[in-house]
């Protein structure tokens, strides 16, 4: 490792010394810049480049370089430092490059022709999931392969191929529907129990619901879908005035036992004020989800619907936000330019399902569509909630029972793990929501249901850890 560390520290010295007014154009840098850079490698940043035989480009690890400072100043993700996540990199700047070329010397007689806006708002995306991605050895084997496949250069289609250029940076897109064989249950008879429950909760309080066991597997399935969109800890924490932990897990303990709260009673429904502003809107989401008809869905008038009912008002943002899943955690939203076309991109993923996917390969392409909702945050309040309420009338548009989605569970996993697998199609959640429906299709065939209610482990206080940073958006 040290001989080809000197071997490219001696190489950048002697770019260093010998620079000149072209070498800004040439590396993509300023000499402080190329300066700061040696500084690094020099401490050992960038050492794990370093342990096999590989001539590195200035210009591109340079160009790789900046950019990971750009996403680290603004707490952006990006792939770790690995030989195989510059080559993959490498290969996405000359397919940049080459489009660059394309977009501004196109009077040029050529055969290819520059993408579309649409398409190059496409290659925009992916070129930021690739910066997310951690490819393997062979990961980077396939790249590369299927890149030399693409022909850049020649290829008359090229840069209008979209779906062979995602595939060609992501081999390694495995989809799970096929592990799954249970058929889904039909959704009318908890539909017609939401309905039902909508109407005594018309005339009753929430607390009056919980108050006796479920008498059916389908109110047993739409009171779990309530607790799904309730943040259990946070409502235990502006009620208690007692110890916090004892209290939530008595709340999870009856929970998981009878599925009533009459000895919480007071502990999650005392504080009316909270409950009117809060609690009692993300219920009549939740459950005017469960409404939808069996027919195709426009995805933009389900999120404004889902926002109507969820008491927000209709609209997307003007602004970009920041949002802050944790301390050193953050995702950004979409600029708000480019959401019309983000609704045009899912829509047409939505319809191609629609009409052409299997019934677990339909429910895992919604599981996906809902995390990109997620992940975009182009709602100015309730974004979470929102796209929950959205998966579930995409699935029952379909005539397919959801499973439950609940991202306030075990200190919000469900979430993070939404979050963390974003550039990886949302693997880390995809598999514990098509388990669960598997399971729930076992269960409905006895005519049984039960999902546990998993309450926060351990008890996060708001002002020390930070995890609730999101909520003031939620």
């Amino acid at each position: 490792m040290q001989t080809e560390k000197e071997k490219f520290i001696q190489e950048i010295k002697r770019e260093i010394s010998t620079w000149n007014i072209h070498s800004k154009d040439i590396y993509g840098c300023t000499q402080i810049e190329l300066k700061n850079f040696l500084k690094d490698v020099k401490r050992g940043r960038y050492d794990k480049l370093f342990e096999s035989q590989y001539h590195y480009s200035i210009r591109k690890i340079m160009s790789w370089h900046k950019t990971r400072l750009y996403r680290q100043t603004y707490g952006m993700p990006m792939h770790p430092i690995t030989r195989e996540n510059y080559e993959v990199y490498a290969q996405a700047e000359d397919l940049k490059d080459h489009i660059r070329y394309l977009l501004e010397q196109n009077y040029f007689k050529t055969t290819q022709t520059p993408p579309t806006k649409e398409e190059l708002h496409t290659l925009l995306h992916l070129y930021q999931k690739m910066l997310m991605t951690d490819y393997s050895w062979e990961d980077k084997e396939k790249v590369l392969k299927n890149v030399n496949d693409l022909q850049i250069s020649t290829d008359k289609a090229f840069p209008h191929n979209i779906d062979e250029i995602i595939g060609a940076f992501f081999p390694r897109r495995k989809k799970l529907y096929p592990n799954y064989m249970e058929p889904i249950p039909n959704p009318i008879t908890v539909q017609e129990q939401a309905a039902k429950t909508i109407a005594f909760l018309q005339e009753h309080d929430i607390a009056d619901l919980f108050s006796v066991p479920p008498f059916s597997k389908e109110d047993a399935y739409v009171r779990r879908m309530i607790l799904s969109t309730l943040d259990i800890p946070y409502i235990v924490e502006k009620n208690c005035l007692g110890f916090i932990r004892p209290a939530i897990e008595q709340v999870e303990s009856e929970l998981n036992s009878t599925l009533t709260t009459n000895q919480s009673k007071r502990t999650l429904w005392k504080n009316n004020r909270h409950k009117r502003e809060q609690i009692i809107p993300l219920i009549k989401g939740v459950l005017n989800s469960l409404l939808e008809e069996k027919k195709p869905l426009d995805l933009k008038e389900a999120i404004k619907e889902s926002q109507k009912e969820n008491d927000l008002e209709a609209k997307t943002i003007q602004t970009r936000q920041r949002i802050n899943l944790a301390p050193y955690q953050t995702i950004y939203s979409l600029p708000p330019q480019e959401i019309p076309y983000f609704f045009k991109q899912m829509q047409k993923r939505y319809d191609d399902l629609y009409q052409n996917a299997s019934d677990y390969e339909f429910l895992e392409g919604c599981i996906e569509i809902a995390g990109e909702f997620m992940m975009a945050q182009i709602l100015p309040q309730g974004n979470k909630r929102t796209a929950k309420c959205l998966f579930n009338k995409m699935v029952l548009s379909r005539g397919l029972l959801p499973p439950i989605m609940d991202l306030n569970e075990n200190d919000y996993s469900l979430w993070y793990d939404m979050a963390e697998s974003h550039a990886d199609d949302f693997s880390l959640a995809k598999e514990p929501l098509l388990d669960q429906e598997e399971e729930m299709s076992k269960d409905w065939q006895q005519d049984t249901f039960y999902l546990p209610v998993k309450v926060s482990s351990t008890y996060f206080n708001k002002s020390t850890i930070g995890k609730r940073y999101y909520k003031e958006k939620e």
